[in-house]
């Protein structure tokens, strides 16, 4: 079972770092200027070894054209896809919108095309359709167009040359809604894995309202009296069509479907910082519905944050803390808010290597357990920056996806 979120879009009937970036998070300046990298060349001699795109080498490929590959050795089946699988939405082309592909990071070479120029995250619904988020070219903070994935593959030209993106690959995908918000949460009808109601939730003012299903009739509204005060996060929705939230100074929140509301004991002191993700499970245990979300734990500008599980009991609505989960591995310099749970509670989340001596740093998918599993975290996948290669992806014998700074995690809801 899989809790219904979605942040940056939502299901059903419903670049590497490349020549010069301000990410404004790091405060830093990037610089690179490649098309391919040591991961490329592993591609091209088909190594599968899942970290072996994480090393930082050196060597190139050296002429060569895509005539060793083709359009189905290369497809992934977008409308068979996995919500037990964390999927990786990264992008062919550096410091654009657009050529976005999807892959299993476990299983990089099968990919998942294609998108339209602007896409903000997605979801995988229970029967394995993929769902997304467009803003178009100039992507706000005021929501989008949510469609359902029609697959467009990539194309190999006559002469076995050069790879084409499919042009207007949203025109044969079902528009489903037009969003008030990048905060989409669905409820399914859990014996039939149908959708039963959208909602949206969006800040107005000094308050966060949600919707469902239209942008006109308010479903509910948390009044805060000051923004900065007390943030609330949405997380989801259960299975019984409640919403949870999560508060910053009082914990979790469920507002049924008579639209009242429960806060929760919750353990440790506030502040908390919800991470907008979620994840439904059944308790091993007690065989209870129950719900893991993720916080942070800033710990300063200059110290990496630990990151928490919480579980809720969707019976009793007691809130247990789980723990931390394992620290980074020694790559790693700063991770981000883009992370999602699989259906085992390990948190998967897109990180960033240290700046070299020439200011370039590498993107890297990390895979952290939680420490009380006795595991250590891995990196699952990297762009492995390669200075020396400067061949287009148009021209690999099999393109890869780049994690850069767009890069997006995409499971069940």
């Amino acid at each position: 079972m899989q809790l219904t979120h979605l942040s940056g879009s939502f299901p059903r009937a419903f670049w590497r770092i490349g020549k010069t970036v301000t990410l404004t998070f790091f405060s830093v300046l990037l610089f690179s200027g490649c098309e391919c990298d040591t991961a490329c060349d592993e591609r091209i001699t088909g190594g599968s070894d899942p970290n072996s795109g994480g090393s930082n080498g050196s060597s190139s490929s050296s002429g060569g054209t895509p005539n060793g590959g083709s359009a189905d050795d290369i497809a992934l089946n977008c409308s068979e896809l996995d919500p037990d699988t964390v999927y990786l939405l990264g992008s062919f082309q550096e410091f654009t919108g657009d050529r976005r592909v999807l892959i299993d990071p476990e299983e990089p070479e099968a990919l998942c095309t294609a998108f339209p120029d602007g896409v903000d995250g997605g979801a995988v619904t229970s029967s394995g359709s993929l769902i997304y988020t467009h803003h178009g070219n100039n992507v706000t903070f005021d929501g989008g167009t949510i469609y359902q994935l029609t697959q467009d593959p990539l194309t190999l030209s006559s002469d076995g040359l050069e790879w084409t993106y499919p042009i207007n690959p949203n025109n044969n995908d079902e528009q489903l809604l037009f969003g008030k918000s990048t905060q989409l949460f669905i409820h399914h009808d859990s014996s039939a894995a149908e959708v039963v109601d959208i909602y949206q939730a969006k800040l107005e003012s000094t308050d966060k309202v949600i919707y469902r299903n239209d942008e006109s009739d308010p479903y509910y509204t948390l009044e805060r009296s000051d923004p900065f005060d007390s943030q609330v996060y949405m997380l989801g929705v259960t299975p019984d069509g409640s919403l949870l939230m999560g508060d910053s100074q009082t914990g979790l929140i469920l507002v049924d479907t008579d639209r009242q509301l429960t806060r929760l004991d919750a353990p440790g002191t506030p502040p908390y910082r919800f991470k907008e993700t979620s994840r439904l499970f059944t308790d091993s245990v007690t065989g209870s519905p129950s719900v893991w979300v993720v916080l942070e734990e800033f710990n300063g500008a200059d110290t990496p944050s630990d990151w928490r599980r919480w579980s809720l009991d969707l019976t009793t609505l007691t809130v247990s803390d789980d723990g931390l989960f394992a620290t980074p591995p020694q790559d790693v310099a700063t991770e981000t808010d883009k992370l999602k749970l699989d259906a085992d509670g390990v948190l998967w989340q897109i990180a960033y290597s240290p700046l070299d001596a020439e200011q370039n740093l590498t993107s890297y998918l990390v895979r952290k357990p939680t420490q009380a599993s006795g595991e250590s975290s891995a990196i699952i996948y990297s762009d492995a920056y390669n200075p020396d290669d400067t061949r287009s992806w148009s021209r690999q014998e099999r393109p890869f996806a780049r994690i850069g700074l767009i890069g997006e995690l995409v499971t069940a809801p």
